[in-house]
């Protein structure tokens, strides 16, 4: 066998194991880009909010059965200050995970929305910028809201 004979066939098992051996490994995904408009899920802790709560999804918390509407309009004022940074998020706060899962599965009925406690909504996009958080009682009325837009407080409100 000649010189460049012995030479070749060791650098083409060589490119074959390194060709082999690049691509046994699998790079990762690419991340995939958040759906434009879509809101973001907040960073809220559980242990420095005013409530107790556990999430059931990205824009969905449980709360205890018993929180009044005392402690329900100071999560809001601490979901608020959580949501600073982002220009889109949606929060609704139940107290029963069985009426939350039957809320998303079909359109909510009177038997659901009395375990819907409370709601945030920002969205700073245009023609009608929002940012509110609602407390409803057990019928599903409004007993508290805030409009986070008009803050800090003048001396009308």
């Amino acid at each position: 066998m000649s010189t460049s004979g012995r030479i070749a066939a060791p650098l083409i098992i060589a490119l074959v194991i390194a060709l082999a051996g690049c691509s046994s490994f699998r790079r990762p995904p690419a991340a995939k880009p958040a759906a434009a408009g879509a809101a973001a899920r907040l960073e809220l802790d559980s242990e420095a909010s005013p409530v107790p709560f556990r999430w059931l999804s990205d824009d969905a918390v449980i709360v205890g059965f018993d929180v009044g509407p005392r402690k329900l309009a100071a999560f809001g004022n601490y979901v608020d200050r959580a949501a600073q940074k982002v220009d889109r998020a949606r929060l609704s706060v139940w107290d029963d995970e069985n009426a939350w899962k039957a809320s998303s599965s079909s359109k909510e009925s009177d038997r659901e929305i009395v375990h819907k406690r409370a709601e945030y909504v920002k969205d700073h996009s245009p023609p009608d910028p929002v940012e509110r958080y609602l407390v409803f009682d057990r019928m599903g009325e409004v007993i508290y809201q805030r409009d986070f837009r008009s803050y800090p407080l003048t001396e009308l409100d």
